[in-house]
């Protein structure tokens, strides 16, 4: 039987804080391709919601948005976690600060 931890009992383990983001974004593993919003993020790693939230451990393309002219940056992850509201990805390079000002706009 599964142990559902309160927020008291998780064990933060992220560098940096999250912020909260809510931006569409796309992404895509080897068996599909969706979008949905951004919750959190931070330089090394990001909260999706999703329903139909990938596996853990599987490898994840997400495109990301950056300004209203439509540029947008791909960065690479794995996903780590998984609940009931979505998924939490670390990417495998991080991005600097002004870049996650960028998205947060």
């Amino acid at each position: 039987m599964a142990v559902i931890k309160t927020k008291e009992q998780y064990v933060e383990k992220r560098k940096l804080p999250r912020r909260k983001c809510k931006k569409t974004v796309g992404y895509a593993t080897y068996y599909s391709s969706h979008a949905e919003y951004i919750y959190n993020i931070n330089s090394w790693g990001v909260y999706i919601e999703a329903d139909d939230p990938p596996d853990v451990d599987d490898n994840i393309v997400i495109t990301i948005p950056i300004t209203e002219n439509k540029d947008f940056i791909k960065i690479i992850g794995k996903v780590v976690r998984k609940d009931r509201l979505g998924f939490g990805v670390k990417f495998e390079i991080g991005m600097s600060d002004s870049v996650i000002n960028n998205i947060i706009k």
